[in-house]
């Protein structure tokens, strides 16, 4: 384990790689339920899609997307970007090297 938070202590290091610890006290992410992934393209012509998936079923939805049976659109890919980079924002980097090392700490 001490190995494994080494590693993402160095990963995090680097300036292309974000990597927050986020403690229990600033409560749960709204998307923590369902695993998703959202992909986005250097070309604005490109929508970024937003993948979701469950164990029963998976859902791919598209920036401008619209439910076929409702006519509404659905949750989109800015939506979910956009609580993820708030809930980002909570924690600075220097914190996560803090709690990286108590971790660490924990297994010496």
């Amino acid at each position: 384990m001490r190995r494994q938070l080494r590693q993402l202590k160095e990963q995090a290091e680097q300036s292309e790689i974000t990597i927050r610890i986020v403690p229990l006290s600033h409560g749960l992410y709204e998307h923590v339920r369902v695993p998703y992934t959202l992909l986005e393209f250097p070309d604005p012509a490109d929508e970024d899609v937003l993948y979701l998936e469950d164990a029963i079923d998976e859902l791919i939805i598209r920036e401008n997307s619209l439910d076929e049976t409702t006519k509404i659109t659905p949750v989109t890919p800015t939506h979910y970007l956009g609580h993820f980079w708030e809930f980002e924002q909570l924690i600075d980097k220097a914190d996560t090297s803090v709690a990286i090392d108590r971790a660490i700490s924990l297994f010496e």
